[in-house]
């Protein structure tokens, strides 16, 4: 239950408004898919309900959906989230002409005259 109250109370109350909803839900998806592997232990090993085949069909669903599946969706959502929120930088080698900082490189593309190079 510890697990739970951190990954979905306690860092979402850091992040910016933007953001608690897309934080939110991939929370409350993964909470949903790890919740399912006790589920699946207890139809096969504890109750012997299920097969050992089914036991490893449900085990490699519960896979899929907690890993490339999820990560695919998420990636895809924070795709539409910019850098500058997050306080990152692209890290794109354009944005740093002639050596100039970001902001510096956006405000020379933009036609601001830029600062003379020291000698």
């Amino acid at each position: 239950m510890h697990s739970f109250s951190l990954l979905y109370g306690g860092l979402r109350s850091r992040l910016l408004s933007s953001h608690k909803t897309m934080y939110a839900t991939a929370a409350g998806y993964t909470c949903f898919i790890w919740m399912l592997y006790p589920v699946c232990w207890g139809l096969a090993e504890g109750g012997n309900v299920i097969t050992v085949d089914s036991e490893m069909v449900f085990y490699s669903i519960l896979d899929l959906f907690a890993g490339p599946i999820f990560l695919f969706t998420f990636l895809g959502a924070l795709d539409e989230v910019e850098y500058a929120s997050f306080g990152l930088q692209s890290g794109k080698a354009s944005d740093y002409v002639d050596g100039r900082a970001p902001e510096k490189a956006q405000e020379a593309r933009a036609g601001a005259p830029a600062p003379a190079a020291a000698t």
